[in-house]
């Protein structure tokens, strides 16, 4: 009998130690890679929707200026206008023409960045960071801006128009 004679067999199935370790670095690099694109579209999904917020708030705003509220016109329809401004924010009042004449305002206010209609003051427009108008003969010209911030993200959407009135 022979003792310590160790026998190899070379249909041995397995991985050694440095294959491992080799797969494993492999493994780890492309899971880091596949964690920083996630994590890069996902802030850049969060950008778009932060986008699409500011985008609806101010086109919202915008709509409800020209095209009114409810049953009520806006100043697409108005026949005349006037604005005031006052330290924290102004004013549009305007009346419509036709068979059944209104009589509407929108309030823009700085310190709540609220856009104000009224009769029945009804919220037009809300986050509004800045706001103008200005009566300029018979039309008005208007700009409104939301800004939002979420962590480091900043998005600022801006619209102007000039809103001809149709009613004389």
């Amino acid at each position: 009998m022979k003792h310590g004679t160790q026998v190899y067999r070379s249909d041995r199935s397995g991985f050694t130690i440095s294959e491992l370790l080799i797969a494993s670095s492999v493994s780890l690099i492309v899971l880091g890679v596949a964690m920083g694109v996630f994590i890069n579209v996902m802030r850049s999904w969060h950008g778009v929707e932060l986008r699409m917020q500011a985008d609806r708030d101010v086109n919202m705003a915008m709509s409800r200026i020209v095209y009114g509220m409810g049953n009520r016109f806006g100043l697409r329809a108005a026949s005349t206008a006037t604005n005031t401004a006052s330290g924290s924010g102004w004013t549009v009042s305007y009346r419509t023409g036709g068979t059944a004449p209104q009589t509407n305002s929108f309030t823009y206010s700085t310190v709540s960045g609220n856009l104000v209609f009224n009769p029945g003051s009804q919220i037009a427009g809300q986050n509004l960071s800045y706001a103008w108008a200005q009566v300029q003969g018979r039309a008005l010209v208007v700009t409104l801006r939301v800004d939002r911030v979420d962590g480091t993200l900043r998005v600022r959407r801006e619209l102007g128009t000039k809103i001809s009135f149709r009613n004389q």
